[in-house]
């Protein structure tokens, strides 16, 4: 029950921050101001072998219990899909687990193949890569291969190719 009480708290998060009017491409975030600049980051990724072709990136540093958090959330606005990383911002150089619980310490992935709907799917395993972060923490690259699960069971679903490279 407490897994399934913080997987929805964590959908909650992804959404609110995802809130998109795809007229303007600005955030609706409740949560402070992520940044949405496609000229200084990039965020590539494709689910399921097909292209997310993300027209938002929305990028934000929240505090999650003792640990502050860096969220990235790339939407395509027309397909409605989201895809969210969720790492601690203590993060190093280096590969990275992911984990299935969401907690400020952990590296987590959340796919949303339609906004407008409940079905969301959340990682499972894979390898997160951090390939240049300095000690400015000014920006951070990286990418990324991971399986995700619907909570239900009912389905899985793989990102086969992301690489960020992203200004915070």
């Amino acid at each position: 029950m407490k897994k399934l009480i913080a997987y929805t708290l964590w959908i909650a998060i992804v959404l609110a921050f995802a809130a998109c009017d795809s007229q303007d491409g600005q955030s609706g975030s409740p949560m402070g101001d992520p940044m949405n600049d496609m000229d200084q980051s990039s965020f590539l990724a494709d689910v399921e072998g097909i292209s997310l072709n993300a027209d938002v990136i929305a990028v934000t540093i929240i505090s999650f219990g003792a640990e502050e958090v860096i969220q990235i959330v790339a939407q395509n606005t027309t397909t409605r899909q989201i895809l969210t990383l969720q790492f601690p911002k203590s993060i190093a150089v280096g590969s990275h687990t992911y984990d299935m619980i969401v907690a400020g310490d952990a590296v987590v992935g959340v796919y949303i193949p339609d906004s407008n709907q409940t079905v969301s799917f959340i990682s499972q395993s894979g390898i997160l890569n951090i390939t240049h972060y300095p000690s400015s923490g000014e920006e951070i690259e990286g990418n990324t291969v991971f399986t995700l699960a619907n909570p239900t069971g009912d389905g899985v679903i793989e990102v086969t190719f992301c690489e960020f490279s992203i200004q915070l």
